[in-house]
């Protein structure tokens, strides 16, 4: 699958090409990708339309059509840069209606409307190049071929110096070739006449070789699984060689792409004593091909695998598996070709649907949540038993439905080790307690959070903009501000533990004397403001954004950070706000070049995530907080620009399309979240349709669910929106952690605004079988980070490896989620490959999010008479009433813990109040309190912002 992209280096690349007038090519390399669109965003972005009615519409996937089909009318759109010159478009073309004088097809060096060069199908006529210039058409060749509807057709227009060459279908055997000097430079584009066409895939190459890629055992892209040993036996240009006879073990190359289009790949081993079923599974973002090859056969050179197909900075990897046998692992090569692809191996075609075994949470289950494990290939109907670990007996009966066991009523009164038996089978162990999930969660999150910062390791490098490999879309101080926010208490009390804090790059963070979680928001600001004060580095929207939220919660966190350094974050934030440059980033998305937060933002993000849809939404809505705050004067034009971007992508976003979801991977929370916030805070002033977008949301992801895993699915064939069927995101080789990680979130935001029960109780019950995803509850069985077994309380088995190395070495780092099942182990198949490993910030900063979402689900604040025996509202001056908070406070069965409410009067006096538990393991923490005379009324709370609960005690 493609995606929207205008890569800056290949474009650099390309630019010299043009000036030069090279355009190589040949067997062995291809050209590079400056441009491509498949319109799987949705949207038709970056495309001008002169004339035509032109939409982006969905047909099995989503295409541009123009649906115009008067004899006479023409459509034109067009897209790219009037500055390419020497370069190839090629598209995929449909056409619906036909008539004797309809013709479509492709632009090149689009100047204006009447000057370009056009390839193009014609009704009676055949395949056609021609020459518009001041208006004019001029025939320059054709070739015979009979125009068909509803067949997709591929055109490619090469234009290189004077050199014109039109394609069709065949790409590797021009159907014609001429010269013409008229035009010579011009953007891309798309043309119908007199007919109703359809065009998808649209590709610009700018003609710059692509040598082959070679990777040994001792190179970098190589890792191993399981048991390998040294071979006496050399490879590929004398290389080491290495052998495995341990069954399931993997030896994995693995390289990014370095341009967009089709590989051969071949696999180098020696010979002695071979097996002759090794398998190889080759994947990309574009898919998974699995092939078995005999290793007797051809040994000693280049044997081809497959030809597959990938997109330029995306993985392209192919691991080997022992099956059986003596296996060799020595040396791929993946050799650009325009050879057509291999079909791809279809997804769950190699499902077991004999296996029997039950997947569980392996940590453990919340008290009074939903609690939910997969037995798979049993029967409806068939019983299953919830045991207690200590004593084998049956403390919970139910029957398996869907492949599904639900125990969620199973609420026992103490914690405790249970597991799930079922046919025979036994689960592994599995704690059930109070706020477990957040109890095991809390700390390794907040562990990675310090660890994984950049100026504990490469200081002044460039590996990340705060966080190592962290970048503009990684959201750290939005995860770490709410997570405070949902429970201030939890982090207060933790001890303090910031790591290398003597050698931070920052001498003014060197001494610690705040909760972590604060200092590293204070850390997150002050690395922003240096990186522009002081390295003239244009800050990212996204990441201005981050700082909306330092300043949103500084008057809860005063104590700990200066009114000076505050007004210095602020008045720089304010500064920045609208500046429209950035010029440090990440994975650019072509046409994001408008940083300007006061604008709408309508570029979306590829399937990299770095611009999830409604992004500036929430930053804007906290500085108009701010802002109002502060007495500033401007605060209206924050609430204009997030009111315009909500409206916009109200409007013009469409949730059904996945590449707007889960398409958008670890950063999909950030859609729902803003959206949601909206609603919430501002329900009054929201945008028109902000409400049914955030429902047929909700039914959307619910109907995506239904399976054994409770997975929110990429796209479902019983969705209603098409007959694609994809379980991690469009068959991609990506690594997946952070999608299900920050779900929860996502639907726990939507929840806060729903008012449909049942709609509400499955979101979390499908929010929370994400997480159960992460820990465990996956058709491997393992957690999603490869040290979790150390980690994390209960866990049994954690990730296959870890990725060793890395723009962050994040290999290390406490918390971190290094892997997760991709396309091909699902619905079932234990088996698969694994796949691509490598921990990312973003992956944690998502899940951060979620454990901020489920604390602030939990938050329950009540007013009770003295002795707790009923709820008030209201009180008389001088009495004693008492204070009950419920929050996830309660970590530690054998002690009395604590956490401090926040009393505040209709005066305005603020003060807190210790709450403690009535005994070691309490649900709910208490106190009396006095109320003080000469005020109307208090507000007992607990939580900050929108995440506050609140109770009034009216005083007479």
């Amino acid at each position: 699958m493609l995606s929207r992209k205008v890569n800056v280096y290949l474009i650099l690349i390309s630019l010299v090409a043009f000036i030069l007038g090279v355009f190589p090519g040949g067997k062995g390399a291809f050209a590079a990708s400056i441009f491509s669109d498949n319109f799987e965003d949705g949207n038709a972005t970056g495309w001008t339309a002169t004339s035509g009615t032109w939409a982006v519409v969905s047909d099995g996937t989503y295409t541009y059509k123009q649906s115009n089909t008067n004899s006479s009318a023409e459509g034109v759109a067009y897209s790219g840069n009037t500055s390419w010159a020497n370069y190839a478009v090629s598209a995929s073309m449909k056409l619906h209606t036909m008539n004797a004088t309809a013709a479509s097809g492709i632009i090149a060096r689009y100047t204006d409307a009447n000057n370009y060069y056009l390839l193009r199908i014609h009704g009676t006529s055949g395949l056609q190049l021609y020459r518009k210039s001041s208006g004019t058409f001029t025939l320059l060749g054709s070739y015979g071929f009979a125009m068909d509807l509803n067949t997709w057709h591929t055109l490619k227009l090469e234009v290189n110096g004077s050199a014109l060459k039109g394609y069709l279908d065949d790409m590797t055997t021009a159907k014609i070739s001429t010269t013409d000097t008229t035009i010579t430079q011009g953007a891309v584009g798309l043309r119908t006449y007199g007919q109703s066409a359809s065009f998808d895939t649209i590709v610009v190459d700018d003609g710059t070789s692509v040598a082959p890629i070679i990777i040994t055992n001792g190179d970098a892209g190589y890792t191993e699984t399981g048991t390998w040993l040294n071979s006496s036996l050399t490879g590929y240009n004398g290389t080491a060689s290495r052998y495995s006879t341990t069954a399931n073990s993997t030896a994995t190359w693995s390289q990014n792409a370095p341009a967009t289009g089709n590989y051969n790949v071949y696999a180098w081993y020696p010979s002695s004593n071979n097996t002759t079923s090794a398998d190889y599974t080759i994947t990309s973002l574009n898919g998974t091909w699995v092939k078995t090859v005999n290793q007797t056969v051809n040994p000693n050179m280049w044997n081809k695998i497959a030809t597959v197909s990938a997109t330029v900075d995306t993985a392209l990897t192919l691991s080997l598996k022992v099956k059986s046998g003596n296996t060799r692992a020595n040396a791929v090569k993946f050799e650009p070709t325009a050879d057509a692809a291999d079909p791809i191996t279809p997804p769950g075609s190699g499902s077991d649907t004999t296996t029997i075994a039950i997947f569980v949470n392996q940590s453990g289950y919340d008290l009074d949540k939903p609690k939910r494990v997969t037995v798979t290939n049993v029967a409806n109907g068939t019983p299953f038993y919830v045991k207690k670990a200590t004593d084998n007996s049956t403390e919970f009966t139910g029957f398996v439905n869907g492949q599904i066991a639900d125990f969620s009523s199973f609420n026992p009164a103490s914690i405790g080790e249970y597991y799930v038996q079922s046919s025979g089978q036994n689960s592994y162990n599995f704690a059930i307690g109070k706020y477990w999930m957040q109890r095991v969660s809390m700390v390794p999150a907040l562990r990675f959070m310090d660890q994984s910062r950049q100026d504990t390791f490469d200081v002044g490098g460039n590996t990340g903009y705060g966080w190592r490999d962290s970048h503009q879309f990684s959201f750290e101080l939005n995860s770490l501000v709410l997570q405070y926010m949902a429970n201030p208490s939890a982090y207060d009390r933790m001890p303090y533990g910031i790591s290398n804090l003597s050698t931070s790059q920052y001498p003014e963070l060197r001494v610690q004397n705040e909760p972590d979680i604060i200092w590293l928001m204070k850390f997150g600001a002050m690395r922003y403001y240096d990186l522009k004060t002081n390295n003239a580095k244009d800050l990212h929207a996204l990441i201005k954004g981050q700082l909306a939220y330092f300043l949103y919660i500084y008057p809860q966190i005063s104590n700990f950070v200066s009114s000076s350094f505050y007004t210095q974050i602020r008045d720089f934030t304010i500064q920045q706000w609208s500046n429209a440059n950035s010029n440090l980033q990440w994975y650019d998305v072509g046409g994001s070049s408008d940083n300007n937060l006061f604008a709408t933002q309508s570029v979306i993000g590829t399937v990299k995530g770095q611009q999830p849809p409604g992004y500036a939404i929430v930053p804007n809505l906290l500085m108009y907080e701010v802002a109002k705050r502060d007495g500033l004067a401007n605060y209206q034009a924050y609430f204009d620009a997030a009111y315009n971007n909500c409206l916009w992508l109200i409007n013009n976003v469409d949730l059904n399309n996945p590449a707007n979801t889960k398409g958008q991977r670890m950063s999909e929370h950030i859609t729902m979240e803003a959206l949601a916030y909206f609603q919430e805070v501002y329900p009054t002033l929201a945008p028109p349709g902000l409400s049914a977008k955030i429902n047929t949301w909700s039914d959307l992801m619910i109907k995506r669910s239904n399976n054994l895993w409770d997975l929110r699915k990429y796209a479902d064939p019983s969705d209603g929106t098409g007959t694609l069927d994809q379980w991690t995101g469009g068959l991609t080789a990506y690594n997946e952690p952070g999608s299900p990680a920050g779900f929860l979130a996502s639907a726990y935001a939507a929840r806060r605004v729903l008012t449909n029960t049942t709609m509400k109780d499955r979101l979390e019950q499908i929010g929370i079988a994400q997480i159960d995803d992460v820990f465990g509850r996956n058709p491997f069985g393992r957690h999603f980070s490869y040290d979790a077994v150390t980690e994390i309380a209960g866990v049994n088995k954690g990730w296959f490896d870890f990725y060793n190395g890395g723009y962050g070495h994040l290999m290390s780092v406490p918390g971190v989620l290094d892997g997760a099942p991709k396309e091909t182990a699902y619905p079932f198949s234990p088996t698969a490959d694994h796949g691509y490993t490598e921990g990312w910030v973003a992956f944690n900063t998502a899940w951060n999010d979620s454990l901020a979402y489920s604390a602030a689900d939990d938050l329950e604040v009540k007013a009770f008479n003295t002795i707790f025996s009923s709820e008030i509202s209201s009180a008389a001056p001088g009495t004693t009433i008492g204070i009950q908070l419920k929050a996830p406070l309660n970590f530690n069965e054998s002690a009395v813990e604590t956490g401090q409410v926040v009393i505040t009067t209709n005066t305005g006096n603020q003060s807190k109040v210790t709450v403690t538990e009535a005994s070691n393991n309490d649900y709910y923490l208490r106190a009396t309190y006095t109320v003080p005379s000469g005020i109307t009324y208090l507000d007992i709370s607990y939580g900050i912002g929108f995440f506050k609960k609140t109770v009034r005690v009216n005083v007479s």
